[in-house]
């Protein structure tokens, strides 16, 4: 019998969550042998990554630096466990705390006692970023660094909170980091990476082509634009400005050019990115792009408004052409960088963004499991929530692969304004367009919607979307500038 997925429902399954204690004493019973490498994480047990020469060797070389720097005035550990919480014990590769005379030999450090943690990622990246680095800023950890031997950098992280770390910068050679509860730490990105031959990670021309940005060409980042577009006589509309410099304009304005330029300004820019359909279609056609976010698991989790429909629908339709067109004399309608490509509608680099489905893609079968009962409008606000609870935000911003992106991500972790974190998700989409790290659905006719990068979406929305395309005929899925038709596979998840 076919399961629909207005009737589809996930069994309740009651997990046993593991104590600190009882996983402790697992250990002393040999049920996990001194070749096993496992961690609690909220009361489960998670296999750790083998752990290889180079990965081994920077764990070495970040500890012979810090012992260095602290001459002795601070207790260093190595791939020792660290005590969270009640059901939460991570190893992490290296930990700076406060220096006791038992060396912690009758108890492992807690947050309390710790100044720094450092995770060195080489294959775990991603498991880093999402599973660990958030959990040590809930759990009040001070700082963080993650070490990038991929992109040959360090990532900080500071000001913890209830959703993990606010703040987060990236260090590349040539940079100096300081710890800031241990300030006698203190070395360069080079002395890190410093006995790395060209074989492990050789140096790259230059950080443009390290990070992967498009503005080579023409010699500054780009200014991007994000607009959640509203139609009323009230500031309804979410807006902002990256810069050039990075820095970020954020507000809320009417539907009137008079009331966004006051954040938007007047000054070019490279991509804007609106929360509103932009399309030639005609005002009855139904659009590609909506209607396959109709179906399956899309259904409950990320529907659209359908804008075909009269009334509201049609409204909101009207409402996304205008906007294009006020953005159009401000914004660039040029190619950007020399390989990226995506779908245009008029030849623009106005481009529609599509909040819900954005961050709806990328939130796990198991945040969903635990959905309330959301009444309209509610949706976007829960799914943005996850992505704060789940540090989310950091890894998209990792593939999208634009340095100005490293500002946004405080704010978008604290901003609680429901228009402006729409206008937040407007400019991610807009960056990710300018690097090329994007995911676009839908086709010339009716045009696209355009998501996070391919690899940031969760398992069941790649699953869902591969097959729920073939109900769509002419449906295009364009994934980092190459385009995929219904007949065409899409990518593997690896």
């Amino acid at each position: 019998m076919a399961v629909t997925a207005e009737t589809e429902r996930v069994a309740d399954v009651r997990r046993y969550r593991f104590t600190v204690d009882e996983f402790a004493r697992m250990g002393e019973a040999g049920i996990f042998t001194a070749e096993d490498r496992v961690e609690l994480l909220d009361g489960e047990i998670v296999a750790m990554t083998p752990i290889g020469a180079l990965h081994a060797g920077l764990v070495s070389r970040l500890n012979e630096l810090i012992v260095t720097c602290l001459a002795g005035n601070a207790y260093v550990g190595i791939q020792n466990p660290v005590r969270l919480d009640h059901h939460t014990e991570p190893q992490p590769d290296l930990v700076v705390a406060r220096r006791r005379t038992s060396f912690y030999t009758d108890r492992h450090p807690e947050p309390g006692d710790i100044f720094l943690v450092i995770e060195v990622a080489d294959s775990s990246l991603r498991y880093g970023r999402l599973e660990k680095v958030p959990r040590y800023g809930r759990a009040g950890i001070p700082e963080t660094w993650l070490v990038d031997v991929e992109a040959v950098a360090v990532t900080v992280y500071t000001d913890p909170g209830a959703y993990g770390y606010a703040n987060r910068q990236v260090r590349h050679r040539g940079d100096e980091i300081i710890a800031t509860r241990a300030p006698e730490i203190r070395f360069s990105v080079d002395d890190v990476f410093a006995y790395l031959t060209s074989s492990t990670a050789s140096e790259p021309q230059d950080r443009t082509d390290r990070r992967g940005l498009t503005h080579s060409k023409t010699g500054r980042p780009p200014a991007l634009i994000g607009l959640d577009v509203g139609f009323s006589t009230s500031r309804t509309s979410g807006v902002a400005r990256l810069g050039v410099d990075g820095e970020l304009r954020l507000g809320s304005a009417t539907s009137t050019w008079a009331s966004r330029s006051v954040v938007v300004g007047t000054e070019r820019a490279d991509i804007a990115a609106i929360d509103a359909p932009y399309t030639t279609a005609k005002p009855d056609q139904i659009r590609s792009c909506e209607h396959v976010f109709t179906l399956g698991r899309f259904q409950r989790r990320c529907k659209p408004a359908l804008s075909h429909v009269p009334g509201t629908g049609r409204e909101l339709r009207d409402a996304g052409w205008n906007t294009a067109q006020q953005l159009r004399p401000i914004v660039h309608q040029k190619r950007v960088g020399a390989e990226v490509k995506f779908p245009r509608v008029e030849d623009s680099n106005v481009v529609e963004a599509f909040p819900n489905a954005y961050l709806g893609v990328c939130v796990s079968d198991d945040m969903y499991d635990r959905m309330p009962r959301l009444r309209r409008g509610e949706k976007f606000d829960w799914l943005f929530d996850c992505w704060v609870e789940r540090g989310l935000i950091g890894p998209v911003v990792e593939r999208i692969a634009l340095e100005q992106l490293a500002a946004l991500e405080g704010r978008f972790n604290r901003n609680r304004q429901h228009d402006e974190r729409a206008a937040l998700v407007c400019v991610l989409t807009a960056a990710g367009v300018y690097t090329g790290n994007y995911t676009a659905v839908g086709n010339e006719a009716g045009g696209y919607f355009f998501l996070p990068p391919w690899h940031s979406w969760a398992t069941w929305a790649r699953e869902e979307l591969d097959r729920q395309r073939a109900r769509e005929p002419g449906l295009e899925a364009w994934i980092s500038g190459s385009r995929y038709l219904n007949e065409d596979s899409l990518p593997s998840s690896s």
